[in-house]
């Protein structure tokens, strides 16, 4: 990671407001989205969970365990 990336993360472990530790203008997806392109979106962003939002609205969650358990369900 950047050191600007390093900074960041710091500032947030410090934080002591939740507008100081939120990410701004996070990446969301939508109720539709297929479950393997959020599990793409989330190893190549390496991201831990994703907002799931329908009409402007936060309906959700998506967190990794949700996406393996849904995997495995398939198999």
């Amino acid at each position: 990671s950047s050191m600007k990336q390093i900074e960041k993360e710091v500032q947030k472990i410090a934080a002591l407001t939740v507008a100081q530790a939120m990410t701004p203008r996070p990446v969301t997806v939508h109720p539709d989205t297929n479950i393997d392109e959020v599990a793409a979106l989330m190893v190549d962003k390496n991201f831990h969970s994703i907002p799931v939002v329908k009409e402007g609205r936060l309906v959700g969650i998506l967190g990794k365990e949700d996406i393996l358990r849904t995997i495995v369900s398939k198999l």
